[in-house]
């Protein structure tokens, strides 16, 4: 192998490292963020009193989320953030036992996605959990 081609794959070794790197730095960042948009949630469940302060800050990490999966391999976090952002917007406060249950469920749904680290549209396993999210449909919540 020449210089210029052992350059150039160094090279591409480091920048699929930094790569790896950044995705596990994602993953990271995304269960932070659900771990708090949970206990914001509780708060909600906690005092409806509330929502129209909280219910931004859910929209801002389901944002955050979104916009950063597809940038590492995680579009079906994206489409389930996007999805959650979305149906944040519809919403009108104070919420509904059911529209805080439903945002539960998209909170449980990623840590899914995150905790079996289902990159691109998650397979199989992707498809299942947005049929999922589409039985409870916000109307019926």
């Amino acid at each position: 192998m020449g210089s210029r081609q052992k350059t150039v794959a160094e090279g591409d070794g480091v920048i699929e490292s930094v790569s790896v790197r950044l995705a596990d730095e994602y993953l990271r960042v995304a269960a932070d963020d659900l771990v708090v948009m949970a206990a914001i949630l509780h708060e909600m469940e906690a005092d409806p009193d509330r929502h129209d302060v909280l219910l931004p800050e859910i929209f801002r990490l389901s944002h955050d989320i979104k916009g950063q999966g597809g940038s590492f391999g995680y579009d079906l976090m994206s489409r389930i953030g996007n999805n959650l952002c979305r149906y944040l917007e519809s919403l009108e406060v104070p919420l509904s036992a059911g529209q805080l249950a439903r945002l539960s469920l998209y909170l449980e749904t990623m840590r899914v996605v995150l905790g079996n680290r289902l990159r691109g549209d998650g397979g199989t396993r992707g498809a299942h959990l947005l049929a999922e999210l589409a039985l409870t449909t916000p109307s019926a919540a």
